[in-house]
């Protein structure tokens, strides 16, 4: 099975906030809260997903292949912004990185597209600039696996 879709929107690292206060008896408590950025990329992300979910979540091992779209900086010359609507490839290797990007982007698709982002065994990733700014996901599970 194969599933592509892209998703337009600002891609935003999973971050989750915590902060110390005084408890009533004098000892600190944590606050833990996630970030309302990485809250709205999800449900963009979601809401994208559902247009090409399965009728079954996926249940056995899932690849998935992420191309971030990060959007173009305005200190970009003309002639690198060109260069970026032709196409070319312009790394983007500023924050956020990779990873915690795509930790957002899985825990989306958890319960949308699959059980868990623990199936995701394997596939490449990129964060490049582009316009518009968004990811490109393609799934893609064995012919013989036990999904769907």
């Amino acid at each position: 099975m194969r599933i592509e879709f892209r998703v337009v929107g600002i891609p935003q690292r999973h971050r989750v906030g915590a902060r110390a206060i005084q408890g009533k008896h004098g000892r600190p408590i944590a606050l833990i809260y996630d970030d309302p950025k990485a809250k709205d990329w999800k449900r963009t992300v979601q809401a994208a997903a559902l247009l090409v979910r399965p009728d079954r979540l996926l249940t056995g091992p899932v690849e998935l292949t992420a191309v971030f779209y990060m959007p173009i900086l305005k200190s970009f010359s003309k002639k690198k912004v060109a260069a970026v609507h032709a196409g070319e490839e312009i790394p983007h290797v500023v924050t956020p990185d990779r990873t915690a990007l795509l930790r957002s982007t899985e825990d989306a698709l958890t319960g949308v597209i699959w059980v868990d982002d623990a199936q995701v065994w394997n596939g490449p990733l990129k964060k490049i600039y582009g316009d518009p700014p968004g990811v490109e996901i393609v799934i893609e599970t064995p012919e013989d696996s036990s999904n769907g």
